[in-house]
C-alpha cells in the first residue's frame, strides 16, 4: 500500500510540473503566416520592430527562396506614391539570415511574382510602384533562432540620378559604382537605342587632349551605357550605346555624357569604368614586322647592300636600281711553274761518247757528278777535284781490260 501511495505522489508531481512548462513556451509570432503579415504604412517610414522567430513556421504552400529556412515571419507595404525602398534585418541575434521581396500579382501566395533577395544577406532594396502591394519575407537559415530585427525605409536615389547633376570624371582611368535601385528616370530623357530602361545615372567628362579609352559597363543583371554629347536633356545626340566593353575616341575640350542604367527593365548595384588610354589619337600604332621567309635550301642567299650613308640629302648618290645579284668569280691566282724533273735517262741504242772517251756507255756525266757535302767541317770538293776522280776510274777500267786481254 505504501509502494502505491508513493508511486501516486510521484506522477502527481510530475503532472503538476508540466503545467507551468507549457505555460511559459511562446507562441508563434502573429505574422507567422502569409494571410497575417504585418501591414507597413508609407506614413511610418522608417519603420522598425522585433520579433521573437523561435517558434515561427513555414506554411505549406510558401515559395521556396533559400533552402534551410525553418521559420519565417511576413510584411506587407502598399505605398501611394512610388517610391524606392529598403529592408533590412541588420542587429538580428542570429547570424543565419534569409531576406525577400514580392510583389502581389494575384491572389494568395500563388499570386506572388518573386522581385530578389538574398541567403545569408541582410538587406535588399525595391522600386514599389504606387498603389501596388509588396511583401518582404524574413527567416533563419539553418535553425538559428533568436530576435529578427526588421527596418523599412525609404531609399534616396543617388546623387547623379538626374543629367543636370551628372556626376564630372576628371582624370582618367575611372572606376565608378552606382545602385540604380532608387534612381529614376526624368521626364523627357533620352531612350538609349540598345535597351529599355527605368532608372538612369550620369557622368561627364571633358578631356583635355584627344584620346582613346576603353570604357566597360557591367553587374550582375547587364549594366548598360551610352555616350551622348550636347548640353541639355532636349539636345543630346547619341554617340555609341553598348554593354560590355566598348572603345571610345574623345576629342579634347568636348563634353561627354555617359547615361548608365540596368538593361531590360532591371535595376541593381552596377559598375562603370572608363580605363587607361590605350592609343593617344594622332600618333600611328606599331606595324608589326612581317616574319621571316626561310630561304630554299640549295639556294645562294643574295650578298645584302649596306645602308647608303651621306653627311647630306643632297650628297646622296642616286642608288642603283635593284637587280638580281649575281656571283663575281673569285680571281684565279697566278700559277707558278713547278719544276720539271728531269726525265730518268733511258739507255740509248747508239750511246754517243761519254766524257769524250770513246766506247764507254752509261748515264750522262751530270748525274754521277758528287754532290756538295753541306754538312758543317765537311771538306770542300772542287769541280777539278771531281775531274781527277773520273779520268782514275776510267785508267783503272782501261788497265784491267788490258791485262784481261794479255792473258787472252
Amino acid at each position: 500500500m505504501r509502494r502505491i501511495l508513493a508511486t501516486a505522489a510521484t506522477l502527481a508531481l510530475a503532472a503538476g510540473s508540466f503545467g507551468p512548462v507549457q505555460a511559459v513556451l511562446a507562441a508563434a509570432p502573429a505574422n507567422d503566416n502569409f494571410a497575417n503579415a504585418m501591414a507597413i504604412d508609407e506614413s511610418a517610414l522608417p519603420f522598425s520592430t522585433v520579433v521573437d522567430i523561435t517558434d515561427a513556421t513555414v506554411e505549406v504552400g510558401e515559395p521556396v527562396f533559400c533552402s534551410g529556412t525553418p521559420r519565417t515571419v511576413w510584411f506587407s507595404f502598399t505605398p501611394s506614391t512610388t517610391v524606392a525602398v529598403r529592408a533590412d534585418m541588420s542587429g538580428s541575434t542570429f547570424a543565419g539570415t534569409m531576406i525577400e521581396a514580392w510583389r502581389a500579382d494575384g491572389p494568395g501566395l500563388g499570386g506572388l511574382s518573386g522581385l530578389g533577395g538574398t541567403c545569408g544577406g541582410h538587406a535588399i532594396a525595391f522600386k514599389a510602384d504606387a498603389g501596388k502591394t509588396y511583401y518582404v519575407r524574413a527567416a533563419d537559415i539553418l535553425s538559428s533562432v533568436g530576435d529578427l530585427h526588421f527596418s523599412l525605409a525609404v531609399y534616396p536615389p543617388p546623387v547623379n540620378d538626374d543629367f543636370a547633376n551628372a556626376t564630372p570624371i576628371l582624370d582618367l582611368p575611372a572606376n565608378v559604382g552606382v545602385d540604380t535601385i532608387p534612381a529614376t528616370l526624368q521626364p523627357n530623357e533620352p531612350k538609349p537605342s540598345c535597351g529599355n530602361v527605368i532608372a538612369t545615372a550620369w557622368w561627364s567628362f571633358t578631356p583635355l587632349v584627344d584620346e582613346t579609352a576603353v570604357a566597360k559597363a557591367e553587374s550582375g543583371l547587364g549594366t548598360q551605357a551610352a555616350v551622348y554629347t550636347g548640353s541639355s536633356l532636349a539636345t543630346l545626340s547619341e554617340l555609341a550605346c553598348f554593354s560590355g566593353l566598348m572603345t571610345l575616341n574623345f576629342k579634347a575640350g568636348t563634353t561627354y555624357y555617359f547615361q548608365v542604367a540596368e538593361n531590360d527593365g532591371f535595376a541593381g548595384p552596377s559598375n562603370f569604368q572608363i580605363g587607361v588610354p590605350t592609343v593617344p589619337t594622332g600618333t600611328p600604332e606599331s606595324t608589326p614586322s612581317p616574319t621571316p621567309t626561310g630561304t630554299p635550301e640549295g639556294s645562294p642567299s643574295p650578298t645584302p647592300t649596306p645602308p647608303q650613308t651621306c653627311a647630306s640629302l643632297g650628297n646622296c648618290a642616286a642608288p642603283a636600281q635593284a637587280s638580281t645579284p649575281t656571283s663575281t668569280p673569285a680571281p684565279t691566282p697566278a700559277q707558278v711553274p713547278s719544276p720539271t724533273p728531269s726525265p730518268a735517262a733511258t739507255p740509248s741504242p747508239n750511246p754517243g761518247p761519254v766524257g769524250g772517251v770513246a766506247g764507254v756507255t752509261g748515264t750522262p756525266i751530270a748525274d754521277v757528278l758528287p754532290e756538295t757535302d753541306s754538312r758543317p767541317g765537311a771538306p770542300a770538293t772542287s769541280p777539278d777535284e771531281g775531274w781527277r776522280l773520273i779520268l782514275m776510274a776510267l785508267a783503272a777500267v782501261f788497265g784491267i781490260t788490258l791485262l784481261l786481254g794479255g792473258r787472252t
